[in-house]
């Protein structure tokens, strides 16, 4: 993989957007307490699946770009649906 300025911004880019989609839901829906807690085992299971990406052979940009959408996506849904359906009312139960 050749790394270049415009593949480190675009990391930097997405990064920056899961982190901002994940901070305002758990912001929304979430209490100060389990915001930090959320974010630890979010961004904690994130690099492991990253990392399992790299050992699989992942090597495009964009795919890690699509693999950590869908990680963020699956992640709200999961959050949502323990929230809703499970009777948890806190975040910090769920972790």
């Amino acid at each position: 993989m050749a790394y270049s300025i415009e593949s480190i911004i675009f990391v930097i880019v997405v990064f920056a957007m899961n982190w901002a989609v994940i901070s305002f839901f758990i912001k929304k829906f979430g209490d100060k307490n389990s915001f930090q807690k959320e974010l630890k085992w979010f961004f904690g299971l994130l690099a492991l699946f990253l990392g399992f990406l790299l050992i699989v052979g992942v090597n495009t940009l964009y795919d890690y770009a699509i693999a950590t959408s869908a990680f963020t996506f699956i992640w709200i849904v999961r959050s949502t649906l323990i929230k809703r359906f499970g009777g948890i009312t806190n975040f910090e139960d769920v972790n």
